[in-house]
């Protein structure tokens, strides 16, 4: 029974991904997950055939009545098929899995899917609007100079201690777009109820920080390179804490980071825009637990509205 368990859950998630590449534009993952969706609700029938079948055979001792044996030959050949489609299931799935890339330029003019619908977190809305209308190629140079410029946002180990750092981010850097400013917006939640929202917006040439939001200074500042001039691989930055909080606790922190290059340029052209080009990325620094890993600007966005 524990197969039959076990294969029930494949049909689930099977057909929930399914649904989830159709509505991406995906049809041919979609089909492989419905067929290993489909593989898995036969080893699910053929499990319970052969459940019911051994269970009648141990009730009948030595007399097992030959019904009963068709029925667990039935159910293993069941099983078996159930087995034989998930196999070809999975070889579709590794056929028809796609990169960012690949999705990118199979939606664009340029290839065999133009502006049919679907949409992906970076996709900045469906891609049905990716027409050769000039509002259309607009949106995938956009989408183009976001995928080349994307940059991956992670926790840091400045400090030592559980939730220590709680009030520091880092940004790893792609390529980065001419006159780009850097948006870090942090929501922290201190015991005692104070919740702190301080933003910061970091000029990636100049390196000079704005703040708004009752944010005062950086308690760090960490690019890499030092050297001014330079384009930046990595930067570090560390909230600073509203007065007379002291070394009030963390309970909950996060920061949402956009890049905005060419702010007040023409909003209509393609040289200006946001990376994502929809939602920022959402990076939760600690909720009572440690959360490190790294997480791209390819994989935020938000979905088609």
């Amino acid at each position: 029974m524990l197969g039959a368990f076990s294969a029930a859950i494949d049909v689930v998630f099977n057909t929930l991904d399914a649904i989830k590449a159709h509505r991406h534009g995906d049809q041919g993952l979609m089909g492989a997950k419905a067929t290993l969706a489909g593989g898995s609700l036969f080893i699910f029938a053929g499990s319970i055939v052969n459940a019911v079948g051994y269970t009648e055979a141990a009730a009948a001792g030595t007399e097992v009545s030959a019904g009963v044996l068709g029925g667990i030959a039935a159910g293993s050949v069941i099983l078996v098929a159930g087995i034989v489609i998930v196999v070809v299931g999975f070889v579709l799935v590794t056929a028809f899995s796609t990169s960012p890339w690949q999705k990118f330029v199979r939606h664009t003019c340029f290839g065999d899917e133009p502006a049919k619908s679907g949409f992906e977190s970076w996709s900045g809305g469906d891609f049905s609007e990716w027409t050769e209308t000039k509002e259309g190629l607009t949106k995938q140079l956009q989408v183009l100079t976001a995928m080349l410029c994307a940059f991956k946002v992670s926790g840091t180990f400045k400090m030592s201690g559980h939730g220590a750092d709680a009030e520091s981010v880092g940004i790893t850097f792609g390529a980065i777009p001419p006159k780009s400013k850097l948006e870090l917006k942090f929501e922290i939640e201190y015991e005692g109820g104070t919740t702190y929202r301080p933003f910061y917006v970091v000029d990636l040439e100049t390196r000079e920080v704005a703040f708004y939001g009752g944010a005062k200074d950086l308690t760090d500042f960490q690019p890499y390179p030092l050297e001014k001039g330079k384009r930046l691989h990595s930067l570090v930055v560390s909230a600073d804490r509203p007065a007379g909080l002291g070394q009030a606790r963390i309970e909950k922190s996060s920061c949402s980071v956009r890049i905005r290059y060419a702010p007040g340029t023409n909003a209509n052209t393609a040289a200006t825009g946001t990376i994502p080009i929809k939602d920022p990325v959402e990076y939760q620094l600690y909720d009572g637990s440690e959360n490190l890993q790294d997480v791209s600007s390819l994989d935020a966005g938000g979905e088609a509205e």
